[in-house]
């Protein structure tokens, strides 16, 4: 007979395989007796069972980063190098895969340097000892070529906005933007200085209310030191004034050689005056006789025999019209043997 033991209980005949599924140590001691009675000696063995672990279903967690020298706008410049990291708390990381656009995966054993310019997509993922495989991730990077040193100067400019006057000087304040560019290296600091003040970091556009005249410097440098030559613009800013809303003043005299019926013998002479003690006087224009208004820029000689009537208008710089005003007159024909115009005169003329 055969026999064992289990754990000190008491022996029994072993007949087939003993499994042992209980959770912990233990010991199994055997002994062998022949048909003679002889007994052999007893032995045993230890062993620990343990509880299986529960199965691995969850993917790893994988990650990758990018890494080289940017310009400034983010490109990397000769070389990007990407470097996946995976973990997987459970079976363990088995392997780790990429793709470098779109080309087949394959085992990712080092960080991956990427030199050829242009855009790259590298994606990424990584398999479990329990052969679960993460969704795939991506980096998106583009690859420029070094550029030569630079060692051209930024463009740099500037613009005045604000409400002018008629003389072009800005009402109430003045604001001036400052615009720079460098398509080397790209512009670091813009500056600028009011009437002379030492020069401060300009980063959005200066007003200038105080009244009077002003100058602005400027100047651009860029990220490799070049400095733009000093710019300036000069204005004058004014206090704001009530808004004109006043027309000009306007008269008109008419004059010549009258008759004793106060006809004017022979021609007429229409001198119109004009005045605006605001904005002031931007046009004045006449109308003879209904026709249409026309500029006008000298007295308005009028000759044809007949009733007359001239009307007349100013209009000032802030654009307001006076009403139109009128004189009205005839022109008679010279006595006949009579001449008006020279000493002693004729019979029917009489002083203006």
């Amino acid at each position: 007979t055969v026999e064992y033991s289990l754990d000190s209980q008491p022996f029994a005949v072993y007949s087939k395989a003993l499994t042992v599924d209980q959770p912990g140590a233990h010991r199994v001691s055997y002994r062998a007796t022949d048909k003679a009675g002889n007994t052999s000696a007893v032995a045993s063995v230890t062993f620990t069972v343990v509880v299986p672990p529960a199965k691995d279903t969850t993917a790893p967690q994988v990650s990758a980063g990018v890494s080289g020298t940017k310009d400034a706008d983010g490109n990397y410049v000769g070389s990007a190098t990407v470097t996946v990291s995976a973990t997987d708390t459970e079976s363990g990381v088995d392997k780790v895969e990429y793709a470098l656009d779109g080309a087949a995966f394959a085992a990712y054993t080092a960080p991956v340097s990427v030199n050829k310019t242009g855009s790259h997509t590298v994606q990424y993922r990584a398999t479990d000892k329990a052969g679960n495989t993460s969704p795939v991730g991506s980096v998106t990077f583009k690859v420029v070529a070094p550029q030569q040193d630079d060692t051209t100067a930024p463009q740099v400019s500037a613009q005045l906005s604000g409400s002018m006057d008629w003389a072009w000087n800005y009402v109430g304040s003045a604001t001036l933007t400052i615009s720079a560019t460098d398509s080397g290296s790209g512009v670091a600091t813009v500056e600028y200085s009011l009437d002379g003040q030492p020069f401060a970091l300009y980063s959005k556009p200066v007003a200038v209310s105080q009244p009077g005249a002003h100058t602005v410097s400027y100047r651009a440098t860029d990220k490799a030191g070049n400095a733009s030559d000093v710019a300036s613009v000069s204005f004058t800013v004014v206090s704001a004034e009530q808004k004109d809303t006043t027309p000009p003043l306007v008269s008109a005299q008419v004059a010549g050689d009258k008759d004793t019926d106060g006809n004017y013998v022979g021609s007429a002479t229409v001198t119109v005056s004009a005045s605006d003690g605001e904005s002031g006087v931007d046009t004045v224009e006449y109308s003879l006789d209904g026709q249409p208004f026309g500029l006008y820029s000298a007295p308005v000689a009028v000759k044809q025999p007949g009733a007359h009537t001239v009307s007349y208008r100013a209009t000032d710089k802030a654009g307001n019209t006076s009403n139109a005003g009128t004189a009205t007159f005839s022109v008679v024909g010279a006595a006949p043997g009579s001449d008006c115009s020279k000493p002693g005169k004729g019979k029917g003329c009489t002083d203006d």
